[in-house]
């Protein structure tokens, strides 16, 4: 079984939606793969890049 995550997991785990995970992707900030399904997968770390973008972002901002 793949351990890589979902968008919809990527997007609960940083409390964004999806198309935040979107954005940043088209944007190559992350990147994910597709599964056999021709869904979008992503490793581990990008969420762990995800998590650390969001919160320098956040305290950017305040």
């Amino acid at each position: 079984m793949n351990q890589d995550l979902n968008i919809q997991k990527m997007a609960d785990l940083c409390g964004v939606h999806k198309n935040t995970i979107r954005s940043y992707e088209h944007r190559g900030i992350i990147k994910s793969y597709r599964d056999h399904n021709n869904y979008r997968r992503y490793p581990w770390q990008e969420l762990e890049k995800l998590k650390t973008i969001l919160s320098a972002r956040s305290s950017e901002r305040g």
